[in-house]
C-alpha cells in the first residue's frame, strides 16, 4: 500500500514541501501578510452579525488566528521596511556618498583636467570631442568624471560625456569652474560662461 501511495503522484514528501513553501512564499509578500493581517482582525476584533455564523468559527480558531494576526503584521512591517530602504534610503545614501566622492575628485583636478571639463561647460555640451591618448581624458575617465562615448572613430579624437550626476554639479558652479580653470591654465584659450 506504502509503494502504491509512494509511486503515485498524491504522495510526494519533496512535492508536499515544495507546496508549503510556495505559500509560505506568496504570504510573506507585503500585499499578502496585508490582507492576511487584516482578515484576522476583521474575525477577531469586528463584532460579527449572526446571521454570518461565524461565532463558532472565531471561539474555535481564535488562539490560531491571534498568532497568524501578530506573524502577519510583523512579516508586513519588515517587508514595508525593507522596500522603504531599498527604494528611498539606501539611494539616498548612495547619492550623498557620490557627491562627496566628486567633490574629493573636482578639488583634486590638475589644471588640464580642470580645463578640459571647463571647455565642456563653457560651449554648454555634455558630449565634447577630445584626444583619446591624452592624460587627462584618462584620468578623468578613471574618476568617473568623463565617459568615453563608444563610436567608430578611427583617428584619435573621440566623443566623451561628463555623466548625468558630475554635471549637474558643475552648471551649479559653472561660473566658478570655469574661473578657476582659466587661472589654473594661464597660457591656454581663456573660456567664458557665455561662449558657445
Amino acid at each position: 500500500m506504502t509503494k502504491l501511495l509512494q509511486s503515485s503522484n498524491l504522495w510526494k514528501p519533496s512535492r508536499r514541501m515544495s507546496d508549503w513553501s510556495e505559500i509560505v512564499k506568496i504570504a510573506v509578500r507585503p500585499r499578502y501578510s496585508l490582507v492576511i493581517w487584516c482578515f484576522c482582525a476583521l474575525i477577531l476584533l469586528v463584532p460579527l452579525p449572526s446571521f454570518l455564523c461565524l461565532g463558532d468559527f472565531r471561539r474555535q480558531y481564535a488562539p490560531y488566528l491571534g498568532v497568524i494576526f501578530l506573524l502577519s503584521f510583523a512579516v508586513w512591517l519588515v517587508e514595508i521596511s525593507i522596500f522603504v530602504s531599498e527604494r528611498i534610503i539606501f539611494p539616498l545614501f548612495e547619492k550623498r556618498k557620490r557627491n562627496r566622492v566628486l567633490k574629493d575628485y573636482l578639488s583634486t583636478l590638475n589644471p588640464s583636467e580642470k580645463y578640459l571639463l571647463a571647455r565642456a561647460l563653457s560651449k554648454n555640451q555634455q558630449t565634447i570631442s577630445h584626444d583619446v591618448f591624452s592624460e587627462e581624458a584618462a584620468s578623468l575617465v578613471s574618476k568617473g568624471l568623463l565617459v568615453k562615448v563608444p563610436s567608430e572613430v578611427t583617428h584619435s579624437f573621440a566623443p566623451f560625456t561628463v555623466p548625468p550626476f558630475a554635471w549637474k554639479h558643475l552648471v551649479k558652479q559653472k561660473t566658478a569652474f570655469i574661473a578657476e580653470a582659466n587661472q589654473a591654465n594661464p597660457r591656454s584659450l581663456q573660456l567664458t560662461v557665455d561662449s558657445l
